[in-house]
């Protein structure tokens, strides 16, 4: 499962009793579920203080909204720790991105001091990032950065930095730990956390 909440009460609405579980991508609050995630905090900071080593003075983070999502709230955190004055901007949204709402967007990006735009999910970025590209907006002073899984956004930028998870071996991990689980013959009482760590690059 890849819950939209972090709440264990709403999971356990959903989840048949004895029914094994294995979480990938996603922690919640509570509950005794084997998960598979990746090191999102510290993969936020560390692309982080690469920009503050850089002299980039502001991060601004787009995400869909960050309340009760473990993963993008862990990603924030990262960011925090390295600049607690970072702007956040929370997308709703189902569907594209209106040009309009790529504008606003963009209008409120700082223009005194050298900024990264930090992307929590692919999509976003691919939604934004042709936008910013056909407008000239990215400069030496102004780049863009986040989390990606797949060489569309390098192909836009070559020159990006992005965090890369690993889905592959995260599913691959996920079906061992299932496997375990649904193994009767295996004595196995305690849950599993398995982290496998992003690249940078």
């Amino acid at each position: 499962m890849q819950p939209i909440s972090a709440d264990n009460e709403v999971l356990q609405k959903h989840i048949k009793k004895n029914l094994p579980v294995v979480l990938v991508d996603r922690e919640t609050t509570g509950g005794d579920y084997d998960m598979v995630v990746t090191d999102n905090e510290q993969a936020a900071k560390r692309a982080a203080q690469h920009y503050r080593d850089q002299g980039f003075a502001n991060v601004v983070v787009i995400s869909e909204p960050i309340a009760n999502v473990s993963t993008r709230t862990a990603r924030w955190r990262g960011v925090q720790a390295v600049y607690p004055d970072a702007q956040m901007i929370e997308i709703a949204h189902a569907g594209i991105i209106g040009a309009e709402q790529v504008q606003a967007i963009i209008s409120q990006l700082p223009t005194d001091a050298p900024t990264v735009v930090f992307f929590f999910k692919e999509r976003l970025m691919l939604e934004i990032l042709p936008h910013m590209i056909r407008e000239n907006v990215l400069t030496a002073q102004l780049q863009v950065t986040g989390f990606s899984d797949t060489k569309l956004a390098r192909d836009l930028n070559p020159n990006v930095k992005l965090i890369q998870q690993n889905p592959f071996l995260m599913g691959a991990s996920a079906a061992e730990l299932l496997l375990r689980r649904l193994d009767k013959k295996a004595a196995k009482t305690q849950t599993e956390k398995i982290v496998i760590a992003a690249t940078y690059e």
